[in-house]
């Protein structure tokens, strides 16, 4: 069973006295995304959408970072948990505003290709993933335009045509599964 934390109305977070020893309060406040949960847990601090909650710059978070290190001429990764301030993690979270500044969201796959190398990678990948042959080629004719932004030269659509045909022969041939 979930212990129950003590909440913080937002009338009374916004009144909060100074914290002492120089740690400043910000004002936290988390966005949930069309899907996710009205309310969350982070490092022990629950929060309910749109409601400020104070945290203290002085409130930190046990965070694994890895360095690289060299040893005999070996480079190694090397993982420390090491204490970070609340704040500066919530800062860099895209569902959280802290002081009513808020992080940029990047969605995964909304990289558009800008280089014939940017493009013929993003190309095999979005390839690969197809199930369709009349979807392949469908896409592949919608691309040409930004085939053309890219610079793609008739060495990059050879790179990536073999590619291209076996998949939508694959997909033809078994329906878009491939073998293992």
């Amino acid at each position: 069973m979930e212990k129950e934390l003590p909440e913080i109305k937002a009338d009374k977070a916004s009144k909060l006295p100074p914290v002492p020893g120089g740690a400043k309060n910000f004002q936290v406040i988390y966005h949930p995304d069309g899907s996710d949960p009205s309310e969350t847990m982070v490092h022990g601090v629950r929060f309910r959408a749109g409601v400020a909650v104070p945290i203290s710059s002085a409130q930190t978070a046990l965070v694994p970072i890895t360095d690289k290190v060299e040893r005999d001429g070996i480079v190694c990764n090397r993982t420390v948990e090491r204490r970070i301030p609340l704040v500066d993690l919530l800062r860099r979270n895209p569902f959280f505003s802290v002081d009513g500044e808020r992080a940029e969201r990047v969605r995964p796959g909304s990289q558009i290709p800008t280089s014939p190398d940017s493009y013929r990678g993003y190309a095999i990948i979005w390839i690969a993933a197809s199930n369709s042959a009349s979807g392949i080629r469908h896409r592949w004719a919608a691309e040409e335009a930004l085939r053309m932004r890219c610079g793609c030269q008739a060495e990059d659509i050879a790179y990536i045509s073999p590619f291209l045909e076996m998949r939508v022969k694959e997909c033809e041939d078994g329906g878009g599964v491939l073998a293992a």
